[in-house]
């Protein structure tokens, strides 16, 4: 039997010539190295979905803040042509 400890993460590792075994020192539990594969693929996936939330929250609000400016400027040209023409009305009244 072949047994290493991983300070790293704190598992042990234990291969006795037909079987590898990972156990948790803190528990004393065997734990199943598929499990641990699909616990780590989980995980990645969980963060890919969260970096991919947060880049869409981004882009929404990128997109809201563009859509705010282009009616800011709508507004302030609409306002300035107003007041053009109040200008040349008064200009004709007088």
């Amino acid at each position: 039997s072949v047994w290493s400890h991983s300070e790293v993460l704190n598992l042990e590792f234990r291969w006795d010539g037909e079987k590898f075994e990972v156990r948790d020192p803190l528990t004393d539990r065997t734990i199943n190295p598929a499990d641990l594969r699909r616990q780590a693929l989980e995980e990645r996936d969980a963060e890919r979905h969260a970096r991919l939330e947060s880049e869409l929250r981004t882009e929404t609000e990128r997109a809201r803040a563009d859509a705010a400016e282009s009616r800011a400027e709508t507004e302030r040209q609409a306002r300035l042509e107003a007041e053009a023409r109040l200008q040349r009305f008064m200009e004709e009244r007088e």
